[in-house]
């Protein structure tokens, strides 16, 4: 089965395909090289302009040396750099040519140079807080994945590791970028990059400030690992090994060349996995924060204010976790969401390495207003009779100007934690009356008697409106109350009042009625009066030789003072 494999992958990378050898003019300026300086043992990958790639591989002259190129997307070739001398040489293809210069990868030990990634590994990992339940288990999926690379490297021959080591040297750039920006400037518990994520603490004490600058840092820190994981594919690619084969089942189908190559793969996503463990964490706690201030700030923002009344508009500061389309935030969370989004292309693919990718949380949490730091300011109030007296925080007051109780918009803007969020409220400012003491009641009741008889009652008196919340009657019985009580909301005055009315003699030992008054007025601010409705009913007693008439009373009536 080996010799099959490595029959067929020769032809991958060293045969030549009638299809791939039509003939046409090579036009140089359609192949591109990040950088035309190259090493033996290197992947590169060449950039092909304006000519769509029909093939998966290309058939190609590299000096006196033929290779294969293979199609890694839409628009690149990659490639292994033959073992060659020192020198500059032509890349040629039906594509295009390009000249690239090449210098021999160098490596003195092979055992050592490889063996102290497995050493770093282990000292990366005991860094790790592994009391983090998050964090430990990545630990142990790290681990695990260690100990199979380590035992598809101690079970090749010594050539095979010697080209592991080449591969590993001459290509080892972008996975040490990645390793370095995490661990050298991780240097805070929420991000990391190439700026020192300590500035942000330092420099930056508001959500908008402090999370921005976070972004920023993550956002660099996850095209670092684009660049990483877009590096691991392209070598797994030209080995002939798939992103979700474990380095075991690699080691026994791979041969030859391609053995050393996969092998110095999963050495390097070994040697950045504690890095992209603490990257993970760290993106995890971004995307769980709550620092986005919404517009939910307002939902029950207060909506009735008393007349020269300071009273609190009940604004409830509210924060969201950040998504996908939060990109006008800030200039660095757009580069953040851009970044990731690169990044995850690439994550996909390597889910089997790295766990799903981290999905945006749709959470929001209210955060108390701080009076000493936020801010608010109401502006646009569009009712002329109603002006802003005094605004202290959440403290605000309101004037009806006409004396009236009055219905009227206005914009209200919070600044909190560096965000400023507007919304247009609706409201009502209500002239609150002081109603407690005497008053005058006019009314005329018709009424109906438990016998069938009918009357009209005209009556003036006069009616204690108490501060307790009850009022007193000039015919109640003494204050006999069964219940009292009084309200006056929105210039509506509802009395409800029920007491035992007493007489003479009384009718089979029973010397009292239950009067029920149950009167309703609106409050008329031009006059300082009220009008309304009035019902009284009275139980009707009767005995033996002795009866003593109920009554039901509709009327209508006035308070004046």
């Amino acid at each position: 089965m080996k010799k099959v494999l490595l029959i067929f992958m020769s032809i991958i990378l060293f045969g030549c395909s009638k299809d791939d050898t039509t003939s046409t003019e090579p036009i140089e300026q359609n192949l591109t090289v990040e950088s035309n300086n190259v090493k033996t043992f290197e992947v590169v990958s060449v950039t092909v302009n304006n000519v769509e790639l029909t093939n998966n591989t290309y058939q190609a002259t590299f000096g006196n040396s033929e290779i294969t190129l293979l199609k890694f997307d839409n628009n690149s070739l990659i490639f292994s750099v033959p073992e060659i001398e020192q020198g500059t040489y032509s890349l040629s293809l039906s594509l295009g040519t390009i000249d690239l210069n090449v210098t021999e990868t160098q490596v003195s030990n092979t055992d050592e140079i490889i063996q102290n990634v497995f050493d770093n590994f282990s000292t990366d990992i005991g860094n790790l807080d592994n009391s983090d339940t998050f964090i430990a288990n990545e630990i142990t999926a790290a681990e695990s994945y260690n100990t199979e690379v380590l035992a598809l490297y101690n079970s090749l021959n010594d050539e095979q590791k010697r080209q592991t080591a080449m591969f590993y040297e001459a290509n080892k750039e972008v996975f040490k970028n990645f390793k370095n920006d995490i661990t050298s400037n991780l240097n805070g518990p929420t991000t990391l990059s190439r700026i020192p994520q300590s500035e942000c603490f330092e420099n930056y004490n508001l959500k908008k400030e402090f999370y921005s600058c976070t972004a920023e840092n993550l956002g660099n820190s996850a095209i670092a690992l684009k660049n990483s994981s877009k590096e691991f594919l392209q070598i797994l690619a030209l080995a002939g090994a798939s992103a979700y084969l474990a380095p075991a089942s690699f080691g026994l189908s791979a041969v030859g060349t391609f053995l050393g190559l996969g092998t110095a793969a999963y050495i390097y996503m070994t040697e950045v996995r504690p890095s992209f463990i603490q990257f993970k964490s760290s993106l995890k706690a971004f995307v769980f924060s709550n620092w986005i201030l919404t517009q939910a700030t307002f939902s029950v923002v207060a909506d009735e204010f008393a007349s020269e009344s300071e009273a609190s508009l009940n604004v409830t500061p509210d924060f969201r976790s950040m998504n996908s389309n939060d990109s006008g935030v800030s200039e660095e969370t757009g580069y953040f969401i851009n970044s990731l989004n690169t990044l995850n292309g690439y994550w996909n693919q390597l889910t089997a390495l790295f766990g799903n990718t981290l999905n945006y949380q749709d959470t929001s949490e209210n955060i108390g207003f701080d009076e000493n730091t936020d801010q608010i300011n109401i502006t646009n109030i569009s009712n002329t009779n109603v002006e802003l007296e005094s605004l202290d925080g959440q403290n605000v007051t309101f004037i009806s100007v006409s004396g009236n109780d009055e219905d009227f918009n206005y914009d209200i803007e919070i600044t909190k934690e560096g965000f400023s969020e507007v919304a247009t409220k609706s409201a009502s400012v209500i002239v609150e009356v002081d109603i407690t003491g005497v008053w005058n009641i006019n009314g005329s009741d018709s009424c109906s008697s438990t016998d069938g008889t009918t009357f009209t009652d005209e009556y003036s008196d006069q009616i204690m409106i108490n501060e307790n919340g009850t009022v007193t009657l000039n015919n109640d019985s003494n204050g006999n109350y069964i219940t009292n009580s009084y309200s006056f909301v929105n210039n509506v005055l509802t009395i409800v009042t029920s007491y035992n009315d007493f007489f003479t003699p009384a009718c089979d030992g029973i010397d009292y009625q239950t009067v029920n008054d149950n009167l309703t007025f609106t409050y008329e601010p031009s006059t300082d009066s009220f009008s309304g409705t009035t019902y009284t009913t009275a139980n009707e007693v009767s005995g033996n030789g002795c009866e003593r008439t109920g009554r039901t009373c509709n009327g209508t009536a006035t308070l004046t003072r």
